[in-house]
């Protein structure tokens, strides 16, 4: 720690807020402890009011930090930083505030939520209750800071901003690939816009070569009209399905090792399109007294029981458990496969009108029909979308990489062991 940093009192430097909101609006937008995620709000959605549960109660303002009293170290938690008068938020969410110019607002939630601190408030939440972990302000405001001058703050703040931003960049980056990718893919394979454009005697829009490969009428099918020359297949015949398995629990040498196993858990969200990690990991010996086997970069997973119908793109060799399935295309490319499952949760769905289906099965797929496009679509399909969805996996992987710098250097940062210069340049304290 630096000579001029001090030994300072949490509680000597924020307040715990409980201000009520004064519900001037019918709709406002109502922040629970499941709506904030590792410094992010997870909706801006407005509501009515009036339907909102009791504990829809606390105000915020721009600076405040949201923390749940719940599992402190679960990630429920957020910077506010941008005006917030239309928000409310759940009395199981601590509002922490600031009250001296002694501590920057955002430097506090980085010591806040460093890995350190979230444990050290984990551990006092399960040593009240077991079964339901959690903390008062009255702990929080025990902890112990380090405080460096403001100059000092501003600068370890600033750096670790650059790394927070760099992710976030990375996430509305992948964000707008995926989107572009499964524009491509609905317009193409669901709506049929080249060949009704053909049809028609409308530009396709599309450049001639690849309008050239689309027919230009369409055909009866069970299915109704598809583009000529189209088959109709069982979704089960356009794939190789692959099960998965889970080695013994109760067998250590089976577990903790270097190989990503999947479960539902480990999904990632529709955006981000690739799994590149997961909770837990086994190792080849799990794998020799298993069910489960390595899966290449590019298959697609499934969810088939508990969770249903999560889809996702294996993003680095992984195996699974038993509750998904591995899906390789027997004549399409990994990403016409990704897209094609997605839209075949759609069709389960509406099969169960809307409702949740509790299972999928071997025998799901093969009673759901899909219309598979000539090889020639399939190609330049995929030659058109790989650019975009390899980016998307770059993306994650190198934002695991950026977390696990700021993960490894927010401790050393605010606690002093590690200095950077004006010009973030790190060096050993």
């Amino acid at each position: 720690m630096g000579s001029n940093w001090s030994i300072v009192r949490v509680g000597d430097l924020t307040d715990s807020i409980s201000e009520t909101h004064k519900f001037e609006k019918d709709y406002l937008i109502f922040l629970n402890t499941s709506d904030v995620l590792l410094g992010k709000l997870l909706h801006n959605l407005y509501s009515e009011v009036k339907n909102w549960p009791g504990q829809a109660k606390k105000s915020i303002k721009k600076d405040d930090i949201l923390f749940s009293e719940i599992r402190p170290a679960n990630g429920r938690w957020a910077y506010i930083d941008f005006e917030a008068d239309d928000y409310v938020v759940s009395t199981k969410l601590m509002v922490i505030r600031t009250r001296t110019s002694r501590v920057l607002p955002k430097f506090f939630y980085y010591f806040l939520t460093s890995s350190g601190i979230t444990w050290e408030l984990q551990h006092l939440a399960e040593s009240r209750s077991g079964t339901f972990p959690q903390i008062t302000f009255d702990q929080v405001s025990e902890l112990k800071l380090s405080l460096p001058p403001v100059p000092v703050q501003r600068i370890i703040v600033s750096f670790l901003d650059t790394l927070d931003d760099k992710i976030e960049l990375n996430r509305r980056m992948n964000e707008t690939l995926e989107a572009m990718a499964r524009s491509i893919f609905n317009s193409w394979f669901v709506d049929f816009d080249p060949v009704c454009a053909k049809s028609e005697g409308r530009n396709s829009a599309l450049p001639k070569h690849i309008a050239d490969l689309f027919p230009a009428s369409f055909e009866d099918t069970e299915l109704g009209e598809i583009p000529k020359g189209w088959k109709v297949r069982p979704f089960s015949t356009a794939v190789e399905i692959i099960g998965g398995g889970t080695p013994k629990t109760n067998v250590d040498e089976y577990w903790n090792g270097d190989i990503p196993w999947f479960s539902v858990a480990d999904a990632p969200n529709e955006n981000d399109v690739f799994v590149i990690d997961t909770k837990k990991k086994i190792n080849q010996t799990g794998i020799d007294h298993s069910a489960t086997r390595i899966l290449p970069i590019g298959t697609t997973i499934i969810s088939a029981r508990g969770t249903v119908g999560k889809v996702a793109l294996v993003g680095v060799p992984m195996t699974m458990n038993q509750s998904c399935y591995g899906l390789q295309g027997t004549g399409a490319g990994p990403y016409f496969t990704y897209f094609a499952t997605r839209q075949l949760v759609v069709a389960l769905k509406q099969r169960s009108h809307g409702s949740v289906f509790d299972t999928i099965t071997r025998d799901t797929m093969a009673g759901v029909a899909v219309v598979v496009p000539s090889r020639a679509e399939l190609n330049i399909f995929e030659a058109l979308v790989a650019p975009q969805m390899e980016r998307i996996r770059h993306n994650l992987i190198e934002s695991r990489t950026l977390a696990a710098l700021r993960d490894a250097l927010l401790p050393k940062l605010i606690s002093g062991e590690l200095r950077i210069n004006v010009h973030l340049k790190a060096e050993s304290g």
